[in-house]
């Protein structure tokens, strides 16, 4: 099955207007014909096709925030101990959730995971953030150290700032002396192989911060 109605017509049809492409199908007919295989090929949308969803949907939220930074202030508010947002290209900790099967994953989905009892190192979709808002205000026991875009008109920004007890600001495209370079925002495994960027390098005048969420069940 195939969700290119280009492809399905070049090796349906066994032909091509491209000279290069043409070798390519040539060699393809040749190595059916050796092996007595015949091909039947049939469109099928790209909505239909689960496999596709790394390469026409990779979320632009799958980046990292670079090692050597993240690394200077990840633990600023207490020892971080599981990377709730990331895959086994870009996790900087030992301990990650992945969005699909990956190796080294802890588990699959950070959302339907129970984040009480650790200090969650959350660097996430922007779209997901009322969401996981919403999760550390159900879960008294979970403490987060949380990287976000500075967007006081945002509908989650007041859950935000009631929860915060401090931040760090990380990035200010404005200030030399906060700017991080583009170089700072890594793609993850499945953004890395589309065309998209980084959320942070979408719009370069966002400004960054990274705030402290702490437990508030007295423990």
């Amino acid at each position: 099955m195939q969700d290119n109605m280009s492809v399905v017509a070049i090796l349906t049809n066994y032909t091509t207007r491209s000279p290069e492409m043409m070798k390519i199908l040539d060699q393809i007919i040749t190595n059916l014909t050796m092996m007595d295989i015949e091909l039947r090929l049939f469109y099928c949308n790209t909505k239909l096709m689960p496999a596709d969803w790394f390469s026409r949907d990779a979320n632009k939220g799958d980046w990292q925030l670079r090692p050597e930074i993240a690394n200077q202030y990840m633990h600023t508010w207490g020892v971080c101990t599981v990377d709730r947002f990331a895959d086994f290209q870009n996790a900087l900790l030992p301990r990650f959730n992945a969005a699909y099967p990956c190796l080294g994953s802890e588990a699959l989905d950070a959302m339907t995971q129970f984040w009480g009892g650790e200090r969650n190192w959350i660097n996430p979709p922007w779209a997901m953030l009322g969401k996981i808002l919403f999760k550390l205000r159900s879960t008294p026991s979970a403490a987060a150290t949380l990287l976000i875009p500075h967007w006081p008109s945002a509908v989650w920004w007041p859950a935000l700032s009631a929860m915060i007890t401090d931040f760090i600001v990380l990035h200010d495209a404005s200030d030399d002396a906060l700017r991080l370079p583009d170089s700072a925002f890594r793609p993850g495994a499945m953004l890395a192989q589309t065309d998209r960027v980084p959320e942070p390098l979408r719009n370069r005048g966002w400004t960054l911060w990274l705030v402290n969420i702490p437990r508030r069940d007295g423990g």
